[in-house]
């Protein structure tokens, strides 16, 4: 009897306890009821604390998901642990950014301007790119003489991995670089030069970070490697950095 009643007491007691902690609900719009403690209101998100085992776990949901709320814990001080991390990417709604790539894939240098989506933490990314060659040949075979600048269509994909940082996050990217080639091959029979202009298709992997300067700008740099079409030797390193605008954010 005494430990019925006991645990009578600490069920009471623990339920009290955690409705202080957690005294707010979230009502989705597909009948989910999230009790929480809601610490901060955008005009796109709720951010909002929730308990996950024995502690207290950030999170955050689009207004647009959300069928109706109640903050109860306005009005009450938050403790200090409590002070809550605004993620650096925290909307799910589409985002249009501008991005400015400066890369060296050694013998290239590559400068793009891309037009780039956001949606949660994915990022695709398109535009014009202009390559320059620096050696004279892109391969290592030395009977090729090739063009040293060229335009080309640059596009990709970026996965931004959720970070609760305020500033920064780690990302990994991948893109790829199309462009016509064009280069003078000597032989010792006649024809003593041929030209040729193959579709040389560049492609990179790397991982980067960014820093976000304000809500809209943000700086990034991104190492890895690089690897095209007309060489099969061992892929090269690839080395990136870059400024980008997001608009409406």
């Amino acid at each position: 009897m005494f430990f019925i009643l006991t645990s009578c007491v600490f069920l009471i007691q623990s339920n009290k306890a955690f409705s202080q902690n957690y005294p707010d609900t979230i009502v989705t719009k597909k009948s989910d009821i999230i009790v929480c403690r809601i610490i901060v209101l955008d005009a796109r998100n709720v951010f909002y604390f929730k308990k996950n085992k024995r502690k207290a776990e950030p999170d955050s949901l689009a207004l647009d998901a959300v069928q109706r709320y109640a903050w109860h814990s306005k009005d009450i001080p938050a403790s200090n642990h409590e002070s809550f991390p605004i993620p650096f990417d925290s909307t799910s709604k589409l985002h249009v950014g501008v991005k400015l790539n400066f890369q060296l894939n050694y013998p290239l240098v590559q400068e793009s301007v891309l037009l780039s989506l956001y949606f949660k933490g994915h990022n695709l990314f398109v535009g014009p790119e202009y390559i320059q060659l620096l050696e004279e040949s892109l391969t290592s075979d030395l009977s090729e003489t090739w063009e040293q600048q060229y335009p080309a269509l640059s596009f990709g994909y970026r996965y931004l991995s959720k970070s609760w940082n305020t500033k920064t996050n780690i990302y990994a990217q991948t893109s790829f670089s199309i462009f016509k080639g064009k280069y003078t091959q000597s032989q010792n029979d006649a024809p003593f030069v041929t030209t040729q202009e193959p579709v040389v298709v560049l492609y990179t992997f790397g991982l980067g970070a960014n820093y976000k300067l304000n809500k809209n700008s943000m700086i990034y740099s991104e190492i890895g490697f690089c690897s095209h079409n007309q060489n099969q030797s061992i892929p090269f390193l690839h080395f990136m950095v870059g400024v980008e605008y997001r608009f409406g954010k």
